[in-house]
């Protein structure tokens, strides 16, 4: 989904879209998006957490990991989700309102 919504923007010279990767899967990064923040658990089962780490490292893509949290960024406390559902939400928020000068 990740590379449609690039495509659309590239071609209506929206240069100052951003991505939000809430738990990506190893195929979002063969796209290399440019500005993006990417959000994982280490208990998702659909995705290699290891791998997603390293491959937003490379791609200079900032991550936040949540331990034993799943696809869903969710884990069996539920006060801890409403944190980390907080936290995604502000990290998310204050991502949103960068300059394109940072």
């Amino acid at each position: 989904m990740g590379k449609k919504y690039q495509c659309v923007a590239e071609k209506y010279g929206l240069s100052r879209a951003r991505h939000v990767l809430y738990t990506p899967l190893a195929q979002t990064f063969q796209f290399a998006p440019k500005q993006a923040i990417a959000f994982i658990g280490t208990a998702d089962p659909w995705s290699d957490t290891e791998e997603i780490i390293r491959l937003a490292k490379e791609r200079q893509i900032p991550i936040t990991v949540y331990e034993g949290c799943n696809h869903s960024l969710e884990c069996d406390d539920t006060l801890k989700n409403i944190e980390n559902l907080w936290d995604v939400m502000q990290r998310t928020r204050d991502f949103c309102r960068q300059s394109d000068t940072q």
